[in-house]
């Protein structure tokens, strides 16, 4: 897929710090890449891939696309959010070096549109033909992906309204969601503590790595699943009297690691609770009934 990306832009850059989380965004050419770095309230970097794939004008970079990955691995830290090319090539590298990232794409039925948004801006009638004559190749390729969050934008819409409004979530209930996430992220550590860095052999106080801190949370939400179960159990096979407040508290700290661990897999609560509605509306359309969960495909 071409990129018509121009320059690296990092809106905000005397805010940036290298602790900060940085979610990966792959934006489909014309979606509003440079507008949204310009504009976004968050840190923003807009890295351009036209310097990584090309060697010489007309030659492909020999180290394409790996020279353009660490060119991203390098930036985590430094932005909320990384803007970068949708080439195939980088998407599969992503995927291959775990990755996770957003990828936002138009409606097949943009494509008029979206020659508009290239002429408009006075893209080259090379990169025009080439998005006019491979529209649905490319798209026909995105909607094949499974790796990445995705999101297909329609008519007049554009990168914010996929970034700033999840699909499924109204505004309210997706600010109070995502405020709650917000607000779980200000206890949650993500520093090396003595304990991991004798047993680790790290460094204590330095940001624990990503990898790490994903497990971190994973292992958390399935030891507060174990902590509401053991309740159950007690309360149906020990005769033990049904706590509320502590069934509370549990289900409380559950969600306290979901909603830290959606965020280090790069994911709103919202957008979590958004695309779990949207797959129970397709897999139950009805409401859920035994035949239709033995019939299910979804």
């Amino acid at each position: 897929m071409i990129s018509d990306i121009q320059g690296d832009r990092c809106a905000g850059d005397d805010a940036v710090a290298g602790s900060r989380h940085t979610t990966i965004t792959a934006g489909f050419p014309g979606v509003g890449k440079s507008h949204f770095a310009a504009s976004s309230p968050r840190v923003v970097l807009d890295s351009d891939s036209s310097g990584f794939s090309r060697a010489v004008t007309g030659v492909r970079h020999p180290l394409w696309p790996r020279n353009y990955l660490e060119h991203i691995k390098g930036q985590l830290g430094r932005a909320d959010i990384i803007l970068v090319s949708s080439h195939q090539e980088v998407r599969d590298a992503l995927r291959e070096a775990g990755l996770h990232y957003t990828l936002v794409y138009p409606s097949r039925r943009c494509k008029a549109e979206y020659i508009e948004r290239f002429e408009r801006r006075g893209s080259s009638k090379t990169f025009i033909d080439a998005v006019a004559s491979n529209w649905d190749v490319w798209l026909d390729a995105i909607e094949a992906e499974t790796f990445p969050l995705k999101h297909c934008i329609g008519p007049g819409l554009h990168l914010s309204d996929a970034l700033d409004r999840p699909p499924g979530a109204r505004g309210a209930e997706r600010e109070s969601a995502d405020r709650y996430q917000q607000l779980a992220l200000r206890t949650a550590s993500g520093r090396v503590t003595p304990g991991q860095a004798k047993a680790f052999g790290l460094k204590e106080g330095d940001a624990l790595a990503p990898e790490l801190q994903r497990l971190n949370w994973a292992l958390g939400a399935a030891g507060e699943a174990g902590e509401i179960a053991d309740l159950m159990k007690k309360q149906i096979f020990h005769d033990h009297p049904v706590d509320r407040d502590k069934m509370l508290k549990e289900w409380g700290d559950l969600l306290w690691y979901v909603a830290v661990g959606a965020h280090w897999d790069g994911f709103k609560l919202s957008e979590v609770m958004a695309a779990n509605i949207q797959k129970l509306q397709v897999r139950y359309p009805a409401g859920f009934s035994p035949q239709a969960s033995l019939e299910r495909t979804l």
